[in-house]
């Protein structure tokens, strides 16, 4: 029990913040601790989904709804941003606990999973790309264990994660299948993405992700959600400030345009005078905004993905 209660602690220092934590196997050298968190979620913590040759386990964490919601539930992928370079799953924007935000879908009756991805400094594009396209099949494969319903999956992310979000999201035509299953999704929410690397130069943070300085029109064609959307393309949530000095709202713009072309169900929803990870020009008006975007989102994904089955507490 030692090591459980120091991995308890660990979780507690990173940000994955449990009411309480025990093994899910006692008879386990090293046993799968399982969070609780309120209102009857469960996390798992860092579930590891790939092993590449040469580089670290690429792991996620798990938040399973309460057991009232019976049935193959809705999965929901959250990405996380970070410029491509840092960032974990468990921490978001101007968040003070993440985890419990997430775990708050759960609670809603949604599988909710977020993963880790190859950093620049550690791959080139499309690495990470195909990081969270694995993720997907992953979760796909194991779906009888973990209760999802393979057929009703959204993918959210902000920043660089709202970027690789739209990008899974643009297209399913041409998704390579591993092991038969898909990574394609049926919904897709973007905070704050970046969604065409060819009209303009993003500096450094850009040229590392993609891992070319010159002649790389391309390259960035492909790492480009406008470029890349396809007729068969997810509906889409965007959530965009006007202010933003990362990501410049003309992105958005550029992103639901690209959509709408193609016909694809696209909402833009447009949060004036707000910079990047939703900051607001006070604290009061900072906590305001990224409480509506978690609004908006939520009421997105049940909208367009609905958790079902849902049973009475007391039968």
């Amino acid at each position: 029990m030692r090591f459980v209660r120091t991995f308890a602690l660990l979780l507690c220092c990173v940000g994955f913040l449990p009411v309480h934590g025990h093994a899910s196997d006692a008879g386990d050298g090293y046993p799968q601790v399982r969070v609780a968190f309120a209102d009857g979620v469960t996390g798992l913590p860092a579930l590891t989904y790939a092993s590449e040759a040469g580089f670290r386990p690429l792991t996620l964490d798990l938040y399973l709804p309460p057991p009232r919601f019976e049935g193959p539930r809705p999965l929901v992928i959250f990405v996380h941003g970070g410029g491509w370079a840092i960032g974990t799953p468990r921490y978001a924007a101007v968040y003070r606990n993440w985890p419990e935000r997430l775990a708050g879908l759960a609670a809603r009756g949604y599988v909710v999973a977020a993963p880790s991805y190859r950093l620049s400094g550690e791959a080139r594009f499309p690495a990470a790309f195909h990081d969270i396209q694995a993720s997907i099949r992953w979760l796909r494969s194991n779906a009888q264990a973990f209760g999802v319903d393979r057929e009703r999956v959204l993918i959210w992310g902000e920043s660089a994660g709202g970027h690789l979000a739209a990008l899974v999201a643009a297209r399913c035509e041409g998704s390579a299948r591993a092991n038969g299953e898909s990574a394609c999704v049926q919904g897709a929410v973007v905070w704050y993405g970046i969604s065409d690397l060819l009209s303009q130069d993003f500096g450094d943070m850009d040229r590392n992700f993609i891992g070319c300085a010159v002649g790389c029109d391309e390259l960035r064609r492909q790492a480009s959600p406008v470029h890349q959307v396809g007729p068969d393309a997810a509906p889409f949530l965007i959530l965009h400030g006007t202010a933003d000095r990362v990501v410049p709202y003309r992105q958005a713009q550029l992103l639901q345009q690209a959509l709408e072309r193609r016909k694809v169900p696209a909402r833009l929803l447009t949060l004036e005078g707000i910079d990047h990870s939703f900051i607001g020009h006070t604290p009061a008006q900072t906590q305001k905004v990224g409480e509506q975007a978690l609004r908006e989102t939520f009421a997105f994904i049940e909208r367009l993905l609905p958790a079902q089955n849902r049973v009475d507490a007391e039968e």
